[in-house]
């Protein structure tokens, strides 16, 4: 016999993730109940954090706002790559992209047979290929039985970190060291204080760093500009490109970047 409780693990690039509890009724026999967790992944390409639980007041979402009041909500969750294919191949892994390969739409099926009047956000771009906030911004919701309910949590996580706090809630080893990290911590404590506040992103050659106060984006291209910095406390539409006024800020971010540099433009350029 079983008995089903609900987890549920919204992510929003859209993704939801639901995870049910099931627990062995072992009544008649002195062994110790066991407890896991059943997955439910909801998965909806390209939808931006527009809904009611993110603050939008025009969008009706009554069901995902009323799954939010369950569950911990993640105002600050960003994909890695805004394109669907490198997105998933990404998240499903829990790795940054390290070759012109893992930025193609095919990549999934690559590596299956390798075995392996507009919003002054917008920035006059009609799509979603960019490495601009709101190509990258998307919801995340996780409910997790036993877990705190109706949270919120604005620290930055990536959607690398999917994979390996589904293998932590799950109890499963981690087959292999992934770039992204749990975020379980966050779902026990969103307001942690040690938390590392960074999320990267890569496309069109460039990489961009999200911390809680900035964005800098380095591109590896002749085109202007190669770098950009924008202040989300004081800009959060990223419309002024604060680079050359703020030596001091990129001296500070540059080390961040670096780490998730994974060598993916220099290496395609044979260099």
């Amino acid at each position: 016999m079983q008995k089903l409780t609900s987890i549920l693990l919204p992510l929003l690039l859209f993704a939801t993730l639901f995870f049910s509890s099931y627990k062995t009724d072992l009544s008649n026999t002195r062994k110790p109940v066991k407890q896991r967790y059943n997955v439910l992944f909801i998965f909806v390409d390209d939808l931006r954090p527009e809904l009611g639980c993110y603050g939008n007041n025009i969008v009706h979402s009554p069901n995902l706002d009323k799954l939010a009041k369950q569950a911990t909500v993640f105002k600050n969750q960003f994909v890695t790559v805004p394109t669907c294919g490198p997105s998933r191949a990404c998240l499903l892994t829990g790795m940054w992209p390290r070759t012109a390969t893992d930025l193609s739409n095919d990549v999934l099926e690559i590596r299956k047979a390798e075995n392996i009047k507009t919003s002054p956000g917008d920035d006059r771009v009609w799509g979603k290929h960019t490495i601009i906030e709101w190509a990258l911004r998307s919801p995340l919701i996780i409910k997790v039985p036993g877990k705190k309910q109706g949270t919120s949590c604005d620290k930055i996580v990536s959607s690398i970190d999917v994979y390996p706090t589904l293998m932590e809630l799950c109890s499963i080893k981690m087959p292999h060291k992934t770039d992204g990290k749990s975020i379980v911590p966050l779902i026990e404590t969103p307001d942690k204080n040690n938390w590392n506040n960074v999320a990267y992103s890569y496309y069109q050659n460039g990489i961009t760093v999200r911390t809680e106060q900035y964005r800098f984006t380095k591109y590896f291209r002749k085109q202007e500009p190669i770098e950009e910095l924008y202040d989300h406390h004081k800009d959060p539409y990223e419309n002024n490109n604060i680079v050359a006024n703020h030596l001091d800020v990129v001296k500070r971010l540059l080390p961040v970047w670096k780490k998730g540099d994974t060598g993916l433009y220099t290496k395609r350029k044979g260099g």
